[in-house]
């Protein structure tokens, strides 16, 4: 196949099909000659900072001089994202190398489109014979099909708070047992600001599995002063990131906690590698800078706990006023994200994101007037966009938020 081919064979399956196990996927992995097994991998889950966290770790383990995959999503510009090493994407003819591999195996199985992916990277690094995998999960992580490995170098559980509760539950206790599921033994390092029920739950999956859990010491941590909480101090090394938000710091802490942890155990890990690991990773529309005059901010917060974290930044802002566009997708909270974000702007641009699973712009502009009387909508992207810069002074910031899918169209018109 060639790349058009390859993406247009991903195309054909569903994007979220919930399984009820592993069976017909490991059918499909063994006659690929399971190139999960013997993998070396970081394990990560969670609601939010999953992507980040894991960019921290990939960046730090690269920086060691180690042979690093990362396997993240979504993507924001390009699929290719999903599947990188050393800092790379796959190549076009790595991918449909792989995926034509994938396609040969297939003999009428019924498969999710995040199977098909992660059999597909799971070829990838087997071939580039990585040293350690940085493993993301897609959704959940109990029935993801990244969970067909072994036990893993390090588990890692990020922030966890309410989202995809159709699929994963309604309730904290109910997510945190869905996220817990990647613990198999070995070693667990925790959000260090875990809700105490989400707490409660994966202890006792780590207490079941004979795992040890690894939280970051808050007592050994010291934030700086500056405007954006990029500046920090731990276990007495200095760090200054570029990722903007407080939040940014505890997901740091996790990967600098699993840095530490596979250097005990004999990787070559350095200080310096990990202070460059931290201090040089940048994760596109994720509190994303994409101007500094006027201030145009990019976030994907799609949660309520990802649009408080976004409303502390915007808080923080040393500016005239702010502007904000946002677009929400159907299965999302819009209500409380928008309460959140929405009474911290001066005016509120409402666009639906190129996606069918889109709120209505006319839905979208009800609920905004809820919280904001300067309300404008627009049927697409540029108009949104072309308005909030027109409306924003040199002293004044634009936030584009509420969905992945609004700040990958976004991006793409402001670069």
């Amino acid at each position: 196949m060639n790349i058009n081919e390859t993406y247009e064979f991903l195309d054909n399956f569903a994007m979220f099909s919930r399984k009820s196990g592993h069976t017909e996927f490991l059918k499909l992995l063994m006659r690929l000659n399971n190139p999960h097994l013997n993998l070396k991998v970081v394990h990560v889950a969670g609601t939010n900072g999953k992507g980040s966290t894991s960019t921290m770790i990939s960046n730090i383990l690269i920086e060691s001089g180690l042979n690093t995959g990362l396997f993240i999503s979504p993507f924001v510009l390009e699929f290719r994202e999903r599947i990188q090493l050393n800092g790379e994407l796959i190549s076009e003819d790595d991918l449909c190398i792989c995926a034509s591999l994938v396609k040969d195996k297939l003999e009428g199985g019924r498969y999710g489109y995040f199977e098909i992916v992660t059999a597909i990277a799971f070829l990838y690094y087997k071939m580039k014979k990585c040293d350690v995998i940085v493993l993301e999960v897609g959704l959940g992580g109990r029935l993801d099909s990244t969970n067909v490995i072994s036990t893993p170098l390090v588990s890692v559980i990020t922030s966890i708070s309410l989202d995809h509760t159709a699929i994963l539950g309604d309730t904290i206790e109910q997510i945190a047992y869905e996220k817990a599921g990647i613990i198999k033994g070995g070693y667990a390092v925790l959000y260090p600001l875990l809700d105490q029920r989400a707490l409660y739950v994966i202890k006792q999956q780590c207490k079941k599995t004979n795992t040890e859990i690894l939280i970051p010491h808050l007592d050994k941590l010291e934030i700086f002063d500056d405007q954006f909480f990029q500046k920090f101090c731990y276990k007495n090394l200095i760090f200054h990131k570029k990722l903007l938000g407080k939040f940014q710091i505890y997901n740091a802490l996790c990967a600098i906690e699993v840095s530490l942890r596979l250097k005990n155990d004999g990787y070559n890990i350095t200080d310096k590698s990990i202070i460059n690991g931290i201090n040089n990773t940048f994760f596109p529309a994720r509190m994303e800078v994409l101007s500094e005059t006027p201030f145009i901010l990019l976030d994907g917060a799609h949660n309520y706990s990802g649009s408080v974290v976004l409303s502390e930044v915007i808080s923080s802002l040393n500016c005239k006023k702010v502007n904000v566009i946002i677009g929400v997708l159907k299965t999302k909270d819009a209500n409380s994200i928008m309460e959140t974000i929405l009474p911290l702007a001066n005016c509120v641009i409402v666009v639906s994101p190129n996606n069918k699973k889109s709120l209505d712009v006319m839905e979208l502009e009800e609920l905004a007037q809820k919280y904001c009387s300067n309300v404008h909508s627009f049927s697409n992207c540029k108009d949104a966009l072309d308005f909030g810069k027109q409306i924003t002074n040199n002293d004044d910031a634009l936030v584009i938020c509420g969905s992945l899918y609004l700040a990958t169209d976004m991006r793409k018109l402001l670069k």
